[in-house]
Protein backbone atom coordinates (compact mmCIF):
# COMPACT_ATOMS: atom_id res chain seq x y z
CA UNK A 1 0.00 0.00 0.00
CA UNK A 2 3.08 2.07 0.69
CA UNK A 3 5.02 1.40 -2.63
CA UNK A 4 0.96 2.91 -3.87
CA UNK A 5 0.88 5.95 -1.92
CA UNK A 6 4.35 6.89 -3.08
CA UNK A 7 4.03 6.36 -6.83
CA UNK A 8 0.55 8.64 -6.76
CA UNK A 9 2.33 10.99 -5.12
CA UNK A 10 5.68 11.04 -7.67
CA UNK A 11 2.98 10.98 -10.78
CA UNK A 12 1.65 13.52 -9.11
CA UNK A 13 4.47 15.74 -8.53
CA UNK A 14 5.50 15.12 -11.93
CA UNK A 15 2.41 16.19 -13.33
CA UNK A 16 2.28 19.83 -11.33
CA UNK A 17 5.79 20.52 -11.93
CA UNK A 18 5.68 20.38 -16.18
CA UNK A 19 2.10 22.67 -15.66
CA UNK A 20 3.86 25.95 -14.53
CA UNK A 21 6.03 25.82 -17.63
CA UNK A 22 2.77 25.64 -19.58
CA UNK A 23 0.93 28.91 -17.38
CA UNK A 24 4.18 31.39 -18.43
CA UNK A 25 2.81 34.44 -19.69
CA UNK A 26 3.49 34.85 -23.18
CA UNK A 27 1.00 38.27 -23.91
CA UNK A 28 2.01 41.74 -24.27
CA UNK A 29 5.60 41.31 -24.69
CA UNK A 30 8.03 42.98 -27.13
CA UNK A 31 10.94 40.59 -27.46
CA UNK A 32 13.93 41.94 -29.84
CA UNK A 33 17.16 39.54 -30.32
CA UNK A 34 15.44 37.31 -27.21
CA UNK A 35 15.16 39.90 -24.52
CA UNK A 36 11.62 40.48 -23.38
CA UNK A 37 9.91 43.86 -22.61
CA UNK A 38 6.91 43.86 -21.13
CA UNK A 39 3.66 45.70 -22.57
CA UNK A 40 0.83 47.21 -21.22
CA UNK A 41 -1.44 49.40 -23.17
CA UNK A 42 -1.72 51.09 -27.06
CA UNK A 43 -3.38 53.59 -29.37
CA UNK A 44 -5.00 54.34 -32.56
CA UNK A 45 -4.67 57.38 -34.18
CA UNK A 46 -7.04 57.91 -37.13
CA UNK A 47 -5.13 60.07 -39.71
CA UNK A 48 -8.21 59.92 -42.21
CA UNK A 49 -8.05 58.90 -45.55
CA UNK A 50 -6.06 58.83 -48.72
CA UNK A 51 -7.43 57.32 -51.96
CA UNK A 52 -10.38 55.89 -50.46
CA UNK A 53 -8.51 53.95 -47.61
CA UNK A 54 -7.37 55.19 -43.85
CA UNK A 55 -4.83 55.27 -42.25
CA UNK A 56 -4.36 54.20 -38.55
CA UNK A 57 -1.30 54.54 -36.56
CA UNK A 58 -0.56 51.49 -34.28
CA UNK A 59 1.77 52.43 -30.54
CA UNK A 60 2.09 49.51 -28.26
CA UNK A 61 3.60 51.13 -25.03
CA UNK A 62 5.15 49.00 -21.96
CA UNK A 63 4.40 50.15 -17.90
CA UNK A 64 5.61 53.56 -17.33
CA UNK A 65 4.48 54.92 -20.34
CA UNK A 66 1.00 56.84 -20.17
CA UNK A 67 -0.98 58.31 -22.89
CA UNK A 68 -3.29 60.59 -21.79
CA UNK A 69 -5.06 62.32 -24.17
CA UNK A 70 -6.17 62.29 -27.90
CA UNK A 71 -2.78 64.76 -29.47
CA UNK A 72 -0.10 63.79 -30.76
CA UNK A 73 2.93 63.36 -28.80
CA UNK A 74 1.22 63.35 -25.66
CA UNK A 75 2.73 60.10 -24.49
CA UNK A 76 4.68 60.58 -20.62
CA UNK A 77 6.86 58.39 -18.92
CA UNK A 78 9.65 55.95 -19.64
CA UNK A 79 9.58 52.20 -21.16
CA UNK A 80 9.44 50.53 -24.50
CA UNK A 81 7.51 51.44 -27.48
CA UNK A 82 6.54 49.95 -31.21
CA UNK A 83 4.97 51.95 -33.82
CA UNK A 84 3.19 50.91 -37.24
CA UNK A 85 1.88 53.33 -39.44
CA UNK A 86 -1.23 51.11 -41.00
CA UNK A 87 -4.02 51.47 -43.65
CA UNK A 88 -7.40 49.96 -43.24
CA UNK A 89 -10.30 50.04 -44.87
CA UNK A 90 -12.17 51.45 -42.17
CA UNK A 91 -11.67 54.82 -40.32
CA UNK A 92 -12.49 53.58 -36.65
CA UNK A 93 -10.76 50.41 -36.59
CA UNK A 94 -8.14 48.09 -37.70
CA UNK A 95 -9.04 44.94 -40.24
CA UNK A 96 -8.05 41.60 -39.16
CA UNK A 97 -5.94 40.54 -41.16
CA UNK A 98 -2.13 40.62 -41.72
CA UNK A 99 -0.26 43.66 -42.17
CA UNK A 100 3.22 43.87 -44.11
CA UNK A 101 5.41 46.47 -44.44
CA UNK A 102 6.42 47.80 -47.61
CA UNK A 103 8.17 50.46 -49.60
CA UNK A 104 5.62 51.31 -52.54
CA UNK A 105 3.96 54.66 -53.34
CA UNK A 106 0.86 52.96 -53.99
CA UNK A 107 -1.26 52.09 -50.44
CA UNK A 108 -3.07 49.11 -50.41
CA UNK A 109 -5.50 48.23 -47.17
CA UNK A 110 -2.84 45.69 -45.52
CA UNK A 111 0.24 48.18 -45.68
CA UNK A 112 2.41 48.96 -43.28
CA UNK A 113 4.58 52.00 -44.63
CA UNK A 114 6.70 53.23 -41.58
CA UNK A 115 7.50 51.16 -38.39
CA UNK A 116 10.14 51.41 -35.77
CA UNK A 117 10.69 50.71 -32.23
CA UNK A 118 12.27 52.45 -28.89
CA UNK A 119 14.02 50.46 -26.15
CA UNK A 120 14.53 53.65 -23.70
CA UNK A 121 11.80 55.75 -24.73
CA UNK A 122 11.95 59.13 -22.22
CA UNK A 123 8.97 61.99 -22.57
CA UNK A 124 11.49 64.27 -20.77
CA UNK A 125 14.70 63.62 -23.06
CA UNK A 126 15.22 66.55 -25.55
CA UNK A 127 15.46 63.72 -28.31
CA UNK A 128 14.58 59.86 -28.42
CA UNK A 129 16.48 57.40 -30.56
CA UNK A 130 13.72 55.35 -32.50
CA UNK A 131 15.07 51.97 -34.36
CA UNK A 132 13.69 51.09 -38.11
CA UNK A 133 11.83 48.03 -38.51
CA UNK A 134 12.86 47.16 -42.35
CA UNK A 135 10.74 44.28 -42.96
CA UNK A 136 8.38 41.72 -41.50
CA UNK A 137 4.75 41.12 -41.13
CA UNK A 138 1.85 42.16 -38.29
CA UNK A 139 -1.03 39.90 -38.05
CA UNK A 140 -4.21 41.47 -36.35
CA UNK A 141 -7.88 40.02 -34.73
CA UNK A 142 -10.55 42.20 -33.58
CA UNK A 143 -13.38 40.82 -31.44
CA UNK A 144 -15.71 43.54 -30.26
CA UNK A 145 -13.37 46.26 -28.54
CA UNK A 146 -10.76 44.11 -28.20
CA UNK A 147 -7.62 43.18 -30.72
CA UNK A 148 -4.87 40.64 -30.26
CA UNK A 149 -1.89 41.36 -32.32
CA UNK A 150 1.56 39.67 -33.07
CA UNK A 151 4.34 40.60 -34.94
CA UNK A 152 7.45 38.90 -36.39
CA UNK A 153 10.22 41.54 -37.88
CA UNK A 154 13.18 42.51 -38.86
CA UNK A 155 15.13 45.95 -37.61
CA UNK A 156 17.72 48.04 -39.91
CA UNK A 157 20.54 45.87 -38.34
CA UNK A 158 18.72 42.58 -38.86
CA UNK A 159 17.89 42.19 -35.23
CA UNK A 160 14.78 39.85 -34.76
CA UNK A 161 11.87 41.75 -33.12
CA UNK A 162 8.86 39.73 -32.35
CA UNK A 163 5.92 39.95 -29.73
CA UNK A 164 2.40 40.40 -29.57
CA UNK A 165 -0.28 42.56 -27.78
CA UNK A 166 -3.92 41.16 -26.38
CA UNK A 167 -6.56 43.98 -24.70
CA UNK A 168 -8.49 46.85 -25.91
CA UNK A 169 -6.52 50.25 -27.80
CA UNK A 170 -7.56 53.73 -27.09
CA UNK A 171 -8.61 55.31 -30.13
CA UNK A 172 -8.31 58.46 -31.43
CA UNK A 173 -10.08 60.66 -34.55
CA UNK A 174 -7.06 63.14 -35.38
CA UNK A 175 -7.85 64.20 -38.75
CA UNK A 176 -8.84 66.98 -38.36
Amino acid sequence: MKKIILFVIAITICSCSGDDDNNSNSINKLIVDGVEYPLESGTLLNYGSDGGIYNIDLDIQSPGIVVPDCTEDSAIGQGQNIYFEMWTSNPDFLDSMTYSIVDEEFLEVGDITTSDYILNYDSDAQENSWTIISSGTVDVQKSANNYTISWDLTGMDGEVITGNYSGTLMYCDISN
